[in-house]
C-alpha cells in the first residue's frame, strides 16, 4: 500500500526518512507514532519526573539524541510556560540540537497529574516530541495540528477509553482537525481510505 498525503492540493509520496525541515507534505500522526511509541497508565508523581520518563522513551527511540539533552529541551521549554494546553492535555516539546527528524511519543497518565496547563485541570494526556533545533515552521504547523487535533472532545473521550496501544493509535489516526484540510488516501488519490 502506498500512503498519498494531500496538502494544499500537492500530493507526494510519504517519505518518512526526510526530516520535517525538508519535507514537502505535513507529517501524520501514523509518520510519528507507532504501537511501540504509546504508553498507557504510566504512573508518577510529579511534572519532572515526567519530563524525565518522557525523555527515557523518546531518547530510547532516537541515535542522535540523549536523555539528558532531551530533558534539558523540554524543562526549557516548560519554564517559557506550561506545554499544559486544558482538558486534561499537553503537549510537551523541545529543539535538540544534532536531532535530524522529529521523535515523538504518546502517554496516559493512570492518574492526573498537575502541568501548571492554563485551565488548571491535572493532566493524562500528553503527546511529547522533539524537532530539530533549526525547526521553525515546520514546526509550529506541527504543534498547531497536535494541538487542534487535542480539542476534540470525542476524541479526548475514545483516547481515554482505549483499552490498548493499536486502538489508541487508530482513533489518532481516524480524527484530523477540521482545519487545515488533511486528507489521506491509500492507494490511488480519489479513493475513499
Amino acid at each position: 500500500m502506498t500512503c498519498l498525503l494531500h496538502w494544499n492540493r500537492k500530493t507526494v509520496k510519504h517519505n518518512p526518512a526526510l526530516p520535517l525541515t525538508k519535507r514537502t507534505d505535513f507529517m501524520l500522526i501514523s509518520e510519528l507514532l507507532g504501537p511501540e511509541n504509546i504508553h498507557l497508565d504510566v504512573q508518577t508523581t510529579s511534572k519532572k519526573r515526567l519530563l524525565e520518563i518522557i525523555s527515557e522513551q523518546l531518547a530510547r527511540n532516537s541515535s542522535d539524541d540523549s536523555a539528558r539533552e532531551i530533558f534539558e529541551s523540554m524543562c526549557a521549554r516548560e519554564r517559557l510556560g506550561s506545554t499544559g494546553l486544558g482538558k486534561g492535555v499537553a503537549i510537551p516539546h523541545g529543539r535538540v540540537s544534532g536531532n535530524r527528524s522529529i521523535q515523538a511519543s504518546f502517554i496516559r497518565l493512570k492518574y492526573p497529574l498537575p502541568f501548571d496547563s492554563t485551565d488548571g485541570e491535572p493532566v493524562d494526556l500528553l503527546f511529547a516530541m522533539t524537532v530539530p533545533e533549526d525547526s521553525t515552521e515546520d514546526h509550529l504547523k506541527l504543534l498547531a495540528h497536535i494541538a487542534e487535533l487535542f480539542s476534540n472532545p470525542e476524541l479526548l473521550k475514545g483516547l481515554r477509553e482505549a483499552s490498548d496501544s493499536s486502538t489508541l493509535l487508530q482513533l489518532l489516526n481516524d480524527n484530523r482537525p477540521g482545519s487545515p484540510p488533511l486528507n489521506r488516501t491509500v492507494g490511488r488519490p480519489g479513493t475513499r481510505p
